[in-house]
């Protein structure tokens, strides 16, 4: 059984993609689990939403949650990027639910407040508190 098919139908689920994002790495890419999620396990979860880029434009309760993460300064581009902070930022915005993948590269322990729903060698389901 996959981890995503842990997550129920219709949630809030973001992908958190650890490892550098240049493609020239021997990371191995994960680009392709958030749009998987929503098409494969009907989860509303953000895409390329960008309006100067994409004519696909959020609305409701997952515009409202991508603006809040977007307006935390941990949740922006770092060269460094702090995977902790991101998923804490994630969580308090609003989604239900975390993918982590290529969790096996994280070096410490989750955030304390995110329970561990399921665990594969290499991606981890994170849920929010209060989330059902």
């Amino acid at each position: 059984v996959s981890v995503a098919a842990q997550i129920p139908r219709q949630k809030m689920t973001i992908p958190i993609m650890v490892g550098s994002s240049n493609h020239e790495t021997k990371v191995a890419r994960t680009e392709m689990y958030g749009p998987l999620l929503v098409i494969q396990r009907e989860q509303a979860g953000p895409l390329f939403s960008d309006e100067k880029q994409q004519p696909l434009l959020l609305s409701g309760l997952l515009k409202k949650t991508m603006d809040d993460l977007a307006s935390r300064p941990e949740s922006r581009y770092q060269a460094i990027p702090d995977y902790y902070r991101t998923m804490t930022a994630a969580s308090s915005a609003g989604f239900d639910y975390l993918l982590v993948c290529n969790a096996q590269l994280l070096t410490g322990p989750f955030p304390a407040q995110l329970q561990l729903v399921a665990r594969t060698a290499h991606f981890a389901l994170l849920r929010s508190p209060g989330t059902r």
